[in-house]
């Protein structure tokens, strides 16, 4: 085999090679842009689930924006007592309000979210939840003391029925009522917004409690 065939064979193996790296190269960028726009259709569906999530959350609000609950609705204490609303809320107050068929890591993001931002009023704070027996309201309440929030008042809802539009959503919720038992700045926490539960109580002890 003389010089000029070994340079042309050179020549032809490094055109295959190249055009076998171009091939490679291509098919990696091809796959690099259909994953990059597969993520950004993502992306956008899931700020869209986000939005409708925000609209349907502040319409479920508005629509119990001012409602009274029942003055004789009734609740059980800790210590197995029977005692009515009316009873209860004789100071503005802050409810934390959710059910043992909700969500359960939504629970514990809210009870985590009081710890952190609203043990400075948290003697203002009343839980009314709904369990099977009594036990596992006091095991609630135990849990909160661990916590630091020994102050807050927990009572359960036999009926689980609050009685007004919002039980119909089956998620946690928070609200303010007065001695009127008039409802008012309603919000639906959001576990993937720790934020938005943040803002919601501060404002509450800033503007609720501190007038």
């Amino acid at each position: 085999m003389n010089k000029k065939t070994i340079t042309i064979t050179v020549l032809l193996v490094l055109n295959i090679f190249c055009l076998y790296k171009y091939k490679n190269c291509n098919e990696a960028l091809e796959l690099a842009k259909t994953t990059q726009k597969k993520e950004s259709s993502l992306q956008k569906e899931l700020q869209k689930d986000n939005e409708r999530m925000y609209q349907n959350n502040l319409i479920a609000s508005k629509k119990n924006e001012n409602l009274k609950l029942e003055p004789n609705l009734k609740l059980i204490s800790i210590e197995g007592d029977s005692v009515f609303a009316k009873d209860i809320f004789k100071t503005n107050s802050l409810v934390l309000r959710y059910s043992v068929l909700n969500c359960g890591d939504c629970i514990d993001a809210e009870i985590e979210n009081l710890e952190k931002y609203a043990k400075p009023f948290s003697e203002k704070i009343i839980i009314i939840t709904h369990y099977e027996n009594l036990r596992r309201l006091i095991i609630d309440y135990k849990n909160l003391q661990k916590l630091g929030l020994d102050k807050v008042t927990v009572y359960m809802l036999p009926s689980n029925k609050l009685g007004i539009p919002m039980e119909e959503n089956n998620i946690p919720y928070y609200f303010h009522i007065d001695p009127k038992l008039t409802i008012s700045n309603v919000f639906i926490p959001m576990r993937e917004e720790p934020r938005l539960s943040e803002y919601y109580l501060k404002y509450s002890f800033k503007n609720y409690f501190e007038k």
